[in-house]
């Protein structure tokens, strides 16, 4: 995969994320498998996209799009384990 296609490819899932992330009801999150088995549709192997899917949701989160969150609690830096992420809202340690 060329450079322009890899950057296509990462602002189309970072944009999945975040519609998804806006799709839910406040104050629930999403699973990062839904924005890889979204990207992979119904025959594809939703699996192999999970690492880029994980490092756009430390970008996301990094750059204060969405909130990572473990247990119900924000997490900083990168989750170990199991994570969910959210919408960025006031107090949930992200520096607004």
């Amino acid at each position: 995969m060329d450079e322009g296609a890899a950057d296509d490819r990462w602002q189309a899932l970072a944009e999945w994320m975040g519609t998804l992330v806006a799709s839910r009801p406040a104050g629930k999150t999403i699973c990062p498998s839904e924005v890889a088995r979204a990207a992979a549709g119904p025959a594809g192997d939703w699996r192999q996209i999970m690492p880029l899917v994980h490092r756009i949701a430390l970008a996301e989160a990094a750059a204060g799009r969405v909130v990572l969150m473990q247990k119900g609690q924000p997490v900083t830096g990168t989750p170990r384990g199991a994570y969910r992420i959210g919408p960025r809202t006031p107090g949930d340690g992200g520096g607004d």
